[in-house]
C-alpha cells in the first residue's frame, strides 16, 4: 500500500482536526449562503484544498462530512482505533476499514433504533461500491496508460520518419552539392 507523506502522529491531532472540519463546516453551512448553494462536489473539493492533510489521511471521512453531512466524533475515534490495532496491508483492506467506519456512523447515530442485519448490510454495500470506484479507476488508469505508450511510441515513430528524411535530404543536397562542383 502506498505510504501517507504527511501522518498523523496522535488520535488527539486527528480528533481535533476532525472535530476543527465539522465545526468549521457546520458553521459555514448555517451562515454562508453562498456556500450553501455550492454543488456538494465543490464544497468537497474546498475542503479538501482546506484541509490537505485530513483529506490524505482521511478522505472517506471527509468525504462524509462534507457530501453527506456526516460525523460522529466516537465512530472517527473507533475507526482510528482500529486502524492502529489492525492496520491494512492492501488497497482492498483500507476500502473494508472505510466501509466500516460508515457502519460505525449508523451505529452511533441509530442509538437504541441500531439495526445489527441493516449495519452488515450497509457495511457489505458501502465496500462494494469503494471497492467498484477503486477497480474503475485502475482501469481508467491503465487505459490512460496504454494510450500514453501508444501515442508516445507513434510520436517516436515519426520522430524518427522525419530525422530519416531529414537526413536523406541533407545527403541528396550533398551529393547535388558536389556534382555542381565538379562541373
Amino acid at each position: 500500500m502506498a505510504s501517507v507523506q504527511n501522518p498523523y502522529t496522535s488520535l488527539e491531532e486527528i480528533m481535533n482536526d476532525g472535530n476543527k472540519i465539522w465545526d468549521v463546516y457546520m458553521h459555514q453551512v448555517k451562515n454562508d449562503a453562498d456556500f450553501r448553494n455550492q454543488s456538494m462536489t465543490n464544497k468537497l473539493k474546498e475542503y479538501q484544498g482546506l484541509f490537505p492533510r485530513f483529506h490524505q489521511n482521511f478522505p472517506i471521512q471527509l468525504r462524509y462530512m462534507i457530501q453527506f453531512q456526516r460525523y460522529r466524533r466516537k465512530a472517527l475515534t473507533r475507526y482510528v482505533n482500529k486502524l492502529q490495532k489492525v492496520p491494512p496491508h492492501s488497497m482492498d483492506e483500507k476500502l473494508e476499514r472505510d466501509a466500516e467506519y460508515v457502519q460505525y456512523l449508523y451505529r452511533y447515530e441509530a442509538g437504541k433504533d441500531y439495526n445489527p442485519k441493516y449495519a452488515a448490510t450497509l457495511k457489505s454495500d458501502i465496500y462494494a461500491a469503494l471497492k467498484k470506484e477503486k477497480d474503475d479507476f485502475e482501469e481508467d488508469h491503465k487505459k490512460t496508460q496504454e494510450k500514453v505508450k501508444k501515442y508516445t511510441e507513434l510520436n517516436e515513430k515519426e520522430k524518427r520518419e522525419r530525422t530519416l528524411e531529414y537526413l536523406k535530404q541533407k545527403l541528396k543536397e550533398r551529393e547535388e552539392n558536389e556534382l555542381s562542383h565538379k562541373n
